[in-house]
């Protein structure tokens, strides 16, 4: 079954250290992840592997959708990322990019998980040093 962010928060909209936090895994490069692809960051390591990824092409726009399974340092908890991303069909231009979060404990945002400080750390973002 795939992931349906519809009523989630676009974790793109997020500030603060949440915005932080989406902007290190931007970095990373997991919207470029393919199928079965992985990318680990972080002192600790953090895991990021693309499950799924399938692309449409519908009234001129390409919609990119990707889930990635997002394995945080000494973590159990299965935590899940969908990914969009809409591009231009014609140009390939970069429309818009959104990041939902899916976590078993049925948080919405990152900073709602119960485990949110000790992933903000493994993923080397240190609130004393913001």
């Amino acid at each position: 079954m795939r992931l349906n962010e519809e009523g989630k928060t676009n974790l793109k909209t997020l500030e603060d250290v949440q915005e932080i936090f989406v902007d290190t895994i931007d970095d990373l490069g997991v919207y470029d992840l393919e199928e079965g692809e992985s990318v680990t960051y972080g002192t600790y390591p953090n895991q990021f592997t693309c499950l799924y990824r399938e692309h449409e092409i519908k009234d001129g726009v390409e919609r990119i959708d990707q889930e990635i399974a997002a394995l945080f340092y000494e973590n159990e908890e299965i935590i899940q990322l969908k990914l969009v991303k809409l591009l231009d069909a014609n140009e390939g231009d970069l429309l818009d990019i959104e990041m939902y979060w899916f976590d078993e404990s049925g948080s919405d945002t990152p900073s709602s998980n119960p485990h949110w400080l000790t992933i903000l750390e493994n993923m080397d973002i240190f609130l004393d040093e913001l």
